[in-house]
């Protein structure tokens, strides 16, 4: 897991080449973004999304395998869970349509307000859309780049 302000995005460009299109792409591209968009085909891509942030207790971990997610925050303050996967009860096994797997357990909350931006990867299992002080509007936008 990695977390950090958009402007210092440029530090982890030489992660991977999808990596750094998904940074770029929400640099530029994510305070106007209305729709999914195609990054590079289903390697890369974004979508935005919109919601009020949920207590801890209404809250579910996930992870993904194929997939990386880097999340970043458009407008809002939120708070992200993360733990890695082998420290967590599996609740919903692995769906490959999805890309998804739910799990239960304790982790660390980081917070997280607008212009922060989390990677997570396959190992990370993460918690978004916590209320830090109370439940707040939200707007992300979620860019995935495969493994």
């Amino acid at each position: 897991m990695i977390v950090d302000k958009i402007e210092n995005a440029a530090l982890y460009y030489s992660m991977s080449e999808g990596i750094e299109l998904a940074l770029k792409f929400l640099e530029k591209e994510a305070k106007s973004l209305e729709a999914r968009v195609q990054i590079d085909g289903d390697d890369v891509f974004a979508f935005p999304a919109a919601y009020t942030s949920k207590t801890r207790e209404d809250s579910v971990w996930e992870a993904h395998r194929n997939y990386i997610d880097v999340q970043y925050i458009v407008d809002g303050n939120e708070c992200i869970g993360y733990e890695f996967i082998d420290n967590l009860n599996v609740t919903q096994k692995y769906d490959s349509e999805t890309d998804s797997m739910l799990l239960e357990g304790d982790g660390t909350m980081v917070k997280c307000g607008a212009g922060t931006f989390m990677i997570l990867f396959p190992h990370d299992a993460h918690m978004p859309g916590v209320q830090d002080n109370g439940p707040c509007e939200m707007s992300k936008v979620i860019a995935k780049v495969k493994v």
